[in-house]
């Protein structure tokens, strides 16, 4: 079965020795895994600087058009900025369809009303927000929390925040979130221990799942296995590893 990784990363983050510098690397993976699309940042937006990091994943989308069809950028915002710090016309020409915050890692804005017109603008372009708890698996940064999510998710109960990379130790902050928070989704990639998938599954949360790897630094294979090999249906399985990452993709419009 074909699937969307919604958790790509371009870039090396020096703490580990794996990493890839191109969308080409991303896709050579992708062939060799039967992964359709994907979402794609650069980890330097992440954890060094959202300009840094931001430049040298469209310079990497631009110098490889035929990309786009398999990979959605993702860039990351800085929230003590109206508009991010984001050129968005260039960003839509890319195909974005979303950006990426990291409040834990960079510290939470000092400007709220920034952070309002934000997620207004996103909201008023159809756009969802990642929030990833840590950019991939292992990661020694933190850079959001849950309550972090739910705090951005909430003012706006029709943007799509998704939840990336959370652990196990996460899962019953995430069940009170998803619960609370209608418009959050979760990427089960990283919860690799225990039952979480089918736990949350047999809640309801099925059509608000998605899968992540966190590759080009993690392993691309360990996360979708969990959900291959989870005690779910069928059906199920197919609506966290392409369905919902396939309609996440596609373009919303907020009332």
């Amino acid at each position: 079965m074909k699937t969307i990784d919604v958790n790509l990363i371009l870039g090396q983050p020096g703490t580990h020795p794996g990493g890839v510098m191109t969308t080409r690397d991303l896709l050579v993976e992708m062939d060799r895994q039967d992964i359709e699309k994907g979402l794609v940042t650069h980890i330097a937006g992440a954890i060094h600087n959202t300009d840094v990091g931001n430049r040298l994943l469209l310079r990497e989308m631009q110098a490889t058009d035929h990309d786009r069809q398999r990979l959605m950028p993702i860039p990351v915002v800085n929230l003590e900025l109206p508009d991010g710090g984001l050129d968005w016309d260039t960003w839509d020409e890319m195909g974005t369809r979303g950006v990426r915050a990291c409040p834990s890692f960079y510290g939470p804005s000092t400007h709220p009303q920034a952070v309002e017109e934000l997620l207004n603008q996103l909201c008023a372009k159809g756009w969802f927000l990642q929030v990833p708890i840590r950019p991939f698996c292992g990661s020694r940064w933190q850079t959001a929390t849950v309550a972090g999510s739910v705090s951005l998710a909430e003012p706006k109960a029709d943007l799509l925040v998704l939840i990336v990379c959370p652990s196990r130790g996460d899962f019953a902050e995430l069940c009170i979130a998803l619960e609370s928070c209608p418009n959050l989704y979760v990427d089960v990639g990283n919860l690799t221990t225990g039952t979480a998938v089918s736990d949350l599954v047999s809640r309801g949360y099925v059509d608000r799942l998605v899968c992540g790897s966190g590759f080009g630094v993690s392993c691309s294979t360990p996360s979708r296995d969990i959900v291959r090999y989870a005690p779910i249906s069928e059906a199920a399985g197919e609506a966290i590893l392409y369905r919902n990452a396939g309609q996440l993709m596609g373009t919303r419009v907020c009332r």
